[in-house]
């Protein structure tokens, strides 16, 4: 499971005061612009998700549309009954995996 914003920049701000002998005051300064940082990046990477599932999402619909355009009318509609039944085989996957987001994950140490 991915740390917070608040453990992530409170792990990086333990390593720069073990390194670099932090006194009570500059790791207080320094956790504050980690996690400042931390949230940045956090929302600078959801909006480059949005983007790109946009982008995905429009590409396959005009591949879905290149693709109808060959077809006759019965395979249309089997087109798209293909398309329903690969929805309807990821939709319990989903259900039952609610945090599954596509990828394998870091294990977190």
């Amino acid at each position: 499971m991915r740390k917070s914003p608040e453990q992530r920049a409170e792990k990086m701000t333990a390593v720069l005061e073990e390194k670099l002998q932090l006194s009570e005051e500059q790791k207080a300064k320094i956790y504050a612009i980690n996690l400042e940082n931390v949230k940045k990046r956090d929302a600078e990477r959801r909006e480059r998700m949005k983007t790109e599932r946009a982008a995905m999402k429009e590409s396959l619909q005009k591949q879905d549309e290149q693709i109808t355009g060959i077809l006759n009318d019965d395979q249309k509609s089997a087109f798209e009954n293909l398309k329903k039944e690969r929805n309807t085989e990821r939709k319990p996957f989903r259900k039952a995996n609610p945090d599954w987001k596509g990828k394998k994950s870091k294990q977190n140490s």
